[in-house]
Formats: C-alpha cells, structure tokens, sequence
C-alpha cells in the first residue's frame, strides 16, 4: 500500500467516526455525493461506503477507481479520473489523444501534460501555481513537464499526496 492509498484509507476512516457522531457537516457532504453519484443513503454507515464517499470526493467513480489509479495499475487509455484537474477559469488545451497532446508540449516548452479521465490537458505553470502543484519542482524536468511519464513514481505519488493534501 502506497502513501496516497494510506491517506484516502485514513480519511474514509475519518469520515466513517464522523458519520457515527451524526457531524452535521459530514452529513451534508455525503448527502451531496450521494446524490451526485446516485447512490442510495445506507441506513448503518460503513467503512466501505467510507471509501467509495472518499473516493467519489477527489474525483474518482469508486474505491476501486481510486485503488486502481493510485495503485500504479491504470494502463494508457483508463479512466484516471478528475483528480489532477479543477476548474478555475484558466484557458487549458485538451486533447483526446495523448500523442497529439505531448506533441503540443513538445512545441510549447515551460507548459505541463496532465491526466483527466481519458483525456489530456495541457497547462501554463499559473495553473499549477494557483492548484500548488509545484512547478519549480525537479521532477517536472526530469519528467519532461509530463505528468503522465511520471505515472506511478516517487514523484508522481508525492505530488499526489501533496494535492490531497492542499484540498483540504
């Protein structure tokens, strides 16, 4: 088990102590993900709804979404989810396949090739700024500004755990 899929584990656990105490806030965030996801409200919560609800907060369909990217298991193609992006009125390129999109960073050097579902977005350093996703940080050359070469490494879970750690 990596550190991302040990925070997630931690949070749901959180998450699971706070619904048994009926905290009003938990309440209403599970209500909203619920329902945004279709489920149906459990009369007796559980870890595992736990997990799923975490998951399903940080832009994954389920736990085993979640699992199934933060483990290193996704192959090219996958849904990765939404986790590396956030809509915040900046102007990013997107592409639906990702050669097309590593050619556009190839011949836009000093932006950044991300991951959104199946898809793929390119963005200026601002966006990594204003997400603090670390732009200066060596890993990003070392990857060549590609966050989807680095799928999987060191660095990859580092910014990953680094991001669920700003979301909150």
């Amino acid at each position: 088990m990596n550190v991302v899929l040990n925070e997630l584990k931690t949070r749901a656990s959180f998450l699971h102590k706070k619904l048994k105490l009926s905290d009003p806030a938990s309440l209403v965030l599970v209500a909203k993900l619920s329902r945004k996801r279709q489920w149906v409200m459990p009369a007796q919560w559980q870890h595992k709804h736990c997990l799923n609800l975490i998951a399903a907060q940080y832009g994954f369909h389920d736990w085993q979404h979640a699992h199934h990217v933060f483990s290193g298991a996704a192959i090219h193609g996958d849904d990765v989810g939404d986790f590396w992006h956030q809509d915040m009125g900046f102007t990013n390129h997107w592409f639906s396949d990702y050669f097309e999109a590593s050619d556009y960073l190839t011949s836009h050097p000093g932006s950044f090739l991300l991951p959104y579902r199946r898809q793929y977005f390119v963005a200026e350093c601002e966006y990594l700024e204003a997400l603090q996703l670390q732009p200066k940080h060596p890993g990003w050359q070392q990857y060549e500004h590609n966050l989807c070469l680095s799928y999987g490494s060191e660095f990859w879970l580092s910014l990953a755990l680094h991001r669920l750690r700003e979301l909150n």
